[in-house]
């Protein structure tokens, strides 16, 4: 009875507050740090909580969604590029351009590196693939670009067992690719690299399809660095998404 009073008491507050504006949310708030400093659990803090609790369930509810909607391109279903690229190497021989002109030059070459990994998506794991994010900017260490980029995808392979999708919890599984490898890689064999990574990593999914029925690659994340005698380190990992099985009906 007393935590139905509480509850009660709690919603009618919370209703209030929408046209107490900025005294409504202080008077909240106040109740709730006075709970705190007491060591107390009041219903102020049960609503704050239970506010947190809905708010993370949505947000993994949609990341599922969007992970496993197979049709659509979305942040939550990316390969990511990290590549550090030389200067002279990303935008190629002559002199190079100094100041302002040098920074737009570097802004469009890395926009059009990232845009060029598209078709290596196609050819892997992806039907389609769109430039969602990008980075560039010029590394502490001289003479050096970074280019960040997430690319969107949607995939070739279907997930499996999808049916209700709604009602059931998204897991993901972290595979490391290229044999954990970092084996340095000419510059000539970079884009072999990407494609046997990005090879593996659909490989993998359709490999943990075949037991928990379904099996979406989330994410591919790949890190190219270059080394002092020119050649580059590669690292990649894979992101798994699986959906746990329906939940069986309670019996009578």
């Amino acid at each position: 009875m007393m935590l139905f009073k509480a509850f009660s008491s709690s919603m009618r507050l919370l209703l209030l507050i929408p046209f107490l504006g900025a005294m409504g949310y202080g008077l909240f708030m106040t109740k709730f740090m006075n709970e705190a400093q007491n060591g107390e659990l009041g219903f102020a803090g049960r609503i704050l909580m239970e506010v947190g609790r809905v708010a993370i369930e949505h947000r993994a509810d949609s990341q599922r969604d969007a992970v496993f909607d197979m049709a659509g391109l979305s942040t939550d279903r990316v390969v990511r590029l990290e590549r550090r690229v030389p200067v002279a190497e990303l935008l190629g021989e002559g002199d190079l351009p100094q100041g302002a002109a040098l920074t737009l030059a570097v802004q469009a070459r890395g926009k059009q590196l990232a845009e060029a990994d598209c078709p290596l998506l196609l050819a892997t794991l992806a039907q389609s693939c769109a430039l969602r994010e990008l980075t560039v900017r010029m590394a502490d260490r001289e003479g050096i670009v970074i280019v960040e980029a997430s690319l969107a995808f949607t995939p070739a392979d279907p997930a499996g067992d999808i049916e209700g999708v709604e009602g059931r919890d998204m897991h993901s599984r972290e595979v490391k690719l290229l044999g954990g490898n970092t084996r340095p890689v000419a510059a000539t064999d970079l884009a072999a690299r990407r494609s046997a990574a990005l090879t593996e990593a659909a490989a993998a999914c359709a490999e943990v399809r075949k037991t928990e029925g379904n099996c979406v690659v989330r994410s591919v994340s790949l890190s190219e660095r270059p080394r002092d005698d020119g050649r580059y380190d590669v690292r990649a990992e894979a992101r798994l998404a699986v959906l746990a099985p329906l939940p069986k009906p309670p019996t009578s």
